[in-house]
C-alpha cells in the first residue's frame, strides 16, 4: 500500500496511461501518490486497488505479478 503509482508503472514496465485508466486517476495524480492514498480518496479498501494494479500488470505481461 505504500508504493507510489509512478514507481509501479516504471518498475513493473507498465504503460502509465493504462494504469491511470484502470485506476481512474489523472497523470498529475500519479506523481508521488501511494496505493493507500488512492484507496482512501476513492473510499475503497487497499486490496481493491492492489487487485486493479495486478490485473493491469497481468494484462500487459501475460502473467500474474509476484
Amino acid at each position: 500500500s505504500w508504493m507510489w503509482i509512478n514507481h509501479i508503472a516504471r518498475g513493473g514496465d507498465v504503460d502509465a496511461d493504462v494504469l491511470n485508466a484502470a485506476l481512474q486517476i489523472s497523470d498529475q495524480a500519479m506523481n508521488g501518490v501511494s496505493i493507500a492514498r488512492i484507496a482512501q480518496e476513492k473510499g475503497q479498501p487497499v486490496s481493491v486497488i492492489v487487485t486493479q494494479v495486478k490485473t493491469v500488470i497481468e494484462q500487459q505481461h501475460g502473467e500474474p505479478p509476484s
